[in-house]
Formats: C-alpha cells, structure tokens, sequence
C-alpha cells in the first residue's frame, strides 16, 4: 500500500473518531440545554398553578368555582387523584404521604390517545400545602415529542455534514498529498529508470518546493556518481583481468600442446604437460565463465532482438553431433517455431549451457535426450546417474550434479539461471526415474 494512502487511512480513522466523540458530546450538551429548558418551563407552569390554586384554599372563604381548562375547583378541597390539563401540561394532584420529598425531574412517557402509542415526556414532581396544613403531591408533565424530533433532525444535519466533512478532507488529503509528494515520486520514476551501465549519468532537481526532498535528491545524485565511478572502475577492472589473464591461458595452452607434440620425452614429461594443458584449459573455461556471469549481473547486454531458438538449436545440434555420437547418445526432437527477444549472446550461452550439461551428465552408454520446444517453453530431457545434491542447489556457483564430472567448473546451470533472472524467465529442474527435466519458461502468466 502506497504511503499516501497509509497517510489518508490514519487522518480519516482520527477525523471519524473526534467527529463520533464531537457528535457524542454535542448531542449530550444540547439534550442537556433542551432538558434544562423543558424543566423551566415546567418549573413555570408549577409557579402559575401555584399562585391560581392557592387563593382558592383558604379558610372562612365562601364557596367558589374557579375554572381552568374545563376542571372546576372547591373551596373545600380537592378531591384525591386529581387529573387535569394546564395548557400543555397534564396536571396530576394526590395527597401526599409519608415524608416530605424535594422536587425534582425526570423523563418518562405518557399514553397519546390519538396516536394510540406512548410518547416521551418530562416530568417535574413537587410537594405542597394548602391553609390548613394538608399537604399535596403535584406532578407536572409535559410532552417532549418535539425534543426528540428536534435532536433527531439536528443529528441528521450534523451526520450529514460531518460525512461531507471526511469527504472533503479525504479529498484534500489526496490533492495536497500529490501535489507535495511530486518531486518524490519524480525522484522514484528517475531510480527506476536509471541504469548504470547507461551513457546518461543521474541528475535529480535540489530545488524542488520542499526542503527534505531537496536534501534528499542532493544525496541521491551524490551517491549515484560514487557508484556510478565505482562501477566503472569495477567494470574496466575486471575487462582489462580478464582480458590479461586470458592472453597467458593461451599461451600456456598453446605451449603445452606444442610439448605434447615432441616425440623426444618420455612418458611422465608428456603426462606432466598434459595435466598443465588441461588445467590451463579449464582455468580458461573459469575465466570465461566468471566473465560472462559477471557481465549479467551489471547488466552490460541491454541490445536486445528476436532470437529464431529453433534455429539456434538446430544449429547448435548439428555441432554437438559428433561429440553426442561419440558418447552413444541418442537424440529425439520436437521443435516447434519459437522467437524469444533477447541479447544473441545470452541466448547462445543459454542453449550451450543446457545442451552441454544434457550431454555432459548423461550415461556413459545408451543415453538418450528429449529436446522439446514450444513459444512458451524449452524442454530438456536426457538420462544421467542420480544427484549427489538436493535439485535446488545444483543453481549454485561451482556446485556439481556428481563427483565424476571432470573439469567442469560448475557454473553452466548458475549462468543459466542467471540468463534466466536477467530476462524474468522461470527455469524448474527435477529428477525422477533416471531422467534429468530442466524446463525454461519464457511467460511467467
């Protein structure tokens, strides 16, 4: 996951809970000014019922009627479980028992009988006397109906805005986050392009809008031209080895088999000189192999062209055919027209190397090799003796499939798998009843 979206992940899981915590405290602060506005008003109701009820209730008067929304006072009284309404409230007096109790409120729900369902509602609850001494428990409530909906309607508009909110800010988060973080990805898209075996050395921008990216690009470009120095040097180094110890190979070579060639030494001379030409031939073959393995690596074959592998196949058999003659090895072709883009050279070291490991470890009477080819895919099959070492490590440099492999170096299967990682091919090898399969895939879908 790219860091802009890490970024905007956190920023939109913070913004979500302070606005779930902000809507939370919201809400409670404005039930609680709502409650708190309810509960003087119903305080006000209490004081007016108060100052109409109380003239009626006082001794010596004489009878009277006193009339409020339809409920008809006494003089002397009013009688037990009075239930009645004062404007928007509902007005409940008992009398009251056991100890006097300090008022307070509450919410409860009252039965609407037009709805049919109960509603909720708050309720102010206070203890009274009239002139006689008698005491009465009035209990005041009033519907809140319009409370509930007025919150409901004010968190609907508070979710909705806070949604547009997150949305904004998820928005700007991304717009800003680009805009700042385009000299880094410029930066990026130059790394991933560069190449040191290129003629164009790297050269990144120091004064970008930002300074960490600034400072950034300035080591980058430092670093670069070190390595790039390095890497050069590197280069030349080993061309030039090479190159120079290749010459006296040669001559060595070219020496011993001259040696070997004079009839005037004996027998242990002539042994000693071919033990040094055959030495000075796989020092040789090392020499090359090193060489080309180390050129793949640094990348040095960048030309690339369709490569016709059926031909260069067919080619390469008809030059290993007295070799494969001399052994006994019998031969069997599928071949199936197949171009795959790559260096020449690489793809000529890959069929030598698989072609030449196919003859070199096989029986040494009556061997026989299965070439199959596809434009996905090389097959090779051969017989040979069983592995001393688990499939896996025969990939490894100077590693052997048996002890009885003579001068080879062990580096023709790692300069395959080489080829193979250079150009993302998938290379498989496996062993199983006598039978050595080594497949090359050219599509990794």
């Amino acid at each position: 996951m790219k860091l802009l979206q890490h970024t905007g992940r956190y920023l939109l899981l913070f913004a979500g809970l302070s606005l779930l915590i902000g809507g939370g405290l919201f809400y409670a602060t404005l039930r609680y000014v709502v409650d708190n506005e309810q509960d003087e008003l119903l305080h006000e109701s209490a004081t007016h019922f108060m100052k109409r009820w109380r003239p009626h209730h006082k001794s010596g008067l004489p009878e009277k009627r006193d009339s409020i929304n339809g409920k008809t006072w006494q003089q002397q009284g009013i009688p037990n479980d009075t239930i009645f309404t004062l404007a928007d409230d509902v007005l409940e007096i008992r009398p009251a028992t056991g100890a006097q109790h300090a008022p307070f409120y509450r919410d409860t729900h009252i039965w609407n009988t037009d709805e049919r369902e109960f509603e909720p509602a708050r309720q102010y609850t206070f203890t009274t006397a009239d002139s006689s001494g008698k005491r009465y428990l009035v209990t005041i409530t009033r519907s809140i109906l319009d409370r509930e909906d007025l919150l409901f309607t004010i968190l609907i508009a508070v979710g909705a805005m806070a949604l547009l909110f997150l949305l904004a800010v998820w928005w700007f988060n991304r717009f800003a986050a680009r805009r700042l973080w385009l000299p880094f990805n410029e930066t990026l898209a130059a790394l991933v392009r560069f190449n040191f075996t290129g003629k164009e050395a790297l050269v990144l921008p120091e004064n970008t809008t930002v300074t960490e990216f600034d400072a950034l690009n300035q080591a980058v470009n430092t670093m670069t031209r070190r390595i790039a120095n390095d890497y050069e040097s590197l280069r030349t180094f080993t061309g030039n080895a090479a190159h120079e110890i290749q010459t006296p190979l040669a001559v060595i070579q070219s020496k011993a088999e001259l040696l070997l060639q004079n009839d005037r030494l004996d027998e242990n001379t002539l042994s000693a000189i071919a033990d040094i030409h055959r030495t000075a031939y796989r020092l040789s073959r090392l020499n090359r192999a090193l060489l080309l393995l180390h050129k793949i690596e640094n990348q040095e074959f960048i030309e690339n062209i369709a490569v016709d592998l059926q031909a260069e196949i067919i080619e390469k058999l008809d030059k290993l055919s007295d070799n494969m003659a001399n052994k006994g090895i019998h031969i069997t072709t599928d071949l199936h027209p197949a171009t795959i883009t790559m260096h020449p050279a690489l793809a000529d070291a890959l069929l030598r190397n698989l072609l030449g490991n196919a003859i070199k470890h096989n029986l040494s009477a009556d061997g026989q090799i299965h070439l199959s080819l596809t434009p996905d895919a090389l097959r090779i099959r051969n017989t040979g003796p069983a592995l001393h070492v688990p499939p896996v490590q025969l990939f490894e440099r100077f590693r052997k499939a048996t002890s009885s492999t003579g001068d080879s170096p062990g580096l023709g299967l790692s300069i395959v798998q080489e080829i193979a990682q250079f150009y993302r091919f998938k290379i498989t090898y496996s062993y199983a009843d006598n039978w050595h399969h080594v497949t090359v895939f050219f599509t990794t879908t």
